[in-house]
């Protein structure tokens, strides 16, 4: 009796491995294979609007049946480091929330690359002269022009 219940408990799981793979791992199509592989390296492009690309990885996302949290995860990944690094900073726990952030980084200039944003961020340093109170001239100091 033990027997048979082995039996019926390996075919069932081998024809759930089988069910599983024909569902979820179909190898031998190549249109998913590649709309896997465009979800994996979708970027967000320098003049494409963050709405649309918000919308390219949910579609593709749910196309694919994609959990939202790695859809979420897909969408900050894909936007450049400097702005991924802000929307993460934001702690986001839904696709609506890295959106919402992400359009305030956009709005306080993440648009702009990383090289832009680091050149503008930080002034040149020049020598200036302090001149005291009495009119004379003390020793040459470094300061930040503001």
């Amino acid at each position: 009796m033990v027997g048979a219940q082995d039996t019926i408990t390996k075919s069932s799981w081998s024809a759930l491995q089988h069910a599983f793979i024909a569902e979820y791992c179909d190898i031998n199509n190549p249109a998913l294979i590649a709309e896997e592989a465009a979800f994996h390296n979708l970027q967000l492009l320098a003049t494409q609007p963050i709405e649309e690309f918000h919308s390219l990885i949910y579609q593709k996302g749910k196309r694919l049946a994609r959990l939202i949290v790695t859809v979420t995860f897909r969408f900050i990944e894909g936007l450049p480091h400097h702005w991924h690094s802000l929307v993460r900073a934001g702690r986001v726990t839904s696709l609506r929330d890295a959106l919402h952030v992400s359009k305030i980084g956009e709005a306080h200039g993440y648009r702009r690359s990383g090289i832009e944003m680091a050149s503008a961020a930080v002034r040149p340093v020049t020598p200036t002269t302090i001149k005291t109170t009495i009119g004379e001239t003390a020793c040459p100091c470094y300061m930040l022009q503001l």
